[in-house]
């Protein structure tokens, strides 16, 4: 983007989507081992270096929602690669790269990583410390379609059912002056990729039944521009109206939170 048309955005605020997601099978989000062992698992779970305790990616979450949404508004391109307009002008009006980005511009959504919730991280460290894993293995195989005999075993490691993850997904609300804001689509879109995310699956192998999961909104808040220069209480946030007179209680609508 040119120095002159940084100069014709505006920033307005930003609204800030507070999650809940809820493993209802077995989860796998691919991670690495640093050492490769003899009867190890084949396929670990990607962990917080810190902590040694499973994690959801922000970019995982990104690009499951934004492959959803691209199938279901007609993004998908004859190539199969991820959809990017190549010009600003349709960029800034496409559904797909407005809120995601694309390689000329970036996207008004911005996907945190998502932590275990407090009782999943007391949950899984109590499973650790009494049996020496915090996940389940389960073994998969291969059905050799003449002799009906398994091969090419390996194993999986999955967060179990039922573990429960929170974070963030930020929308930017910024546009150029005498642009139409889109914020209505906007959010009517990352509404309906939450909604489709729930009846697909994230992570791998979904089509064995891995990675059905639960999404919950469990609060918006917005904060204007003025917040940010300390011109807005905190306490008035709650009730803020961005500049377009989408208010908080609207805004809270196209999630389902009351």
């Amino acid at each position: 983007m040119t120095e002159k048309e940084n100069k014709n955005l505006e920033f307005y605020g930003k609204v800030i989507i507070e999650l809940k997601i809820t493993a209802e099978t077995g989860l796998h989000i691919g991670g690495t081992s640093e050492v490769a062992k003899i009867g190890g698992i084949d396929n670990c779970v990607i962990r917080d270096p810190n902590s040694n305790l499973p994690y959801i990616p922000g970019s995982s979450l990104k690009g499951k929602i934004r492959n959803l949404l691209e199938r279901s508004l007609g993004k998908v391109s004859e190539n199969g690669e991820v959809h990017s307009c190549k010009e600003i002008e349709k960029a800034e009006k496409c559904e797909i790269c407005r809120l995601f980005g694309s390689t000329i511009g970036e996207g008004r959504l911005i996907f945190r990583d998502f932590s275990l919730t407090k009782s999943s991280k007391e949950k899984l460290e109590k499973i650790r410390n009494e049996t020496g894993s915090d996940t389940e293995i389960k073994v998969e195989n291969v059905i050799n379609r003449l002799t009906s005999q398994s091969t090419n075993l390996r194993t999986m490691e999955r967060v179990p059912k039922g573990t429960e993850f929170e974070g963030k997904i930020i929308y930017n609300f910024v546009k150029k002056l005498g642009q139409d804001d889109f914020i209505e689509k906007d959010l009517e879109n990352l509404s309906a990729g939450l909604k489709l995310l729930q009846d697909d699956y994230l992570g791998g192998s979904g089509s064995r039944g891995y990675g059905k999961i639960k999404v919950e909104v469990k609060e918006v808040i917005v904060r204007k521009k003025d917040y940010y220069f300390g011109k807005e209480k905190e306490e008035l946030i709650e009730r803020a109206t961005l500049e377009n007179n989408l208010g908080i209680e609207k805004i809270k609508e196209f999630f389902g939170v009351k």
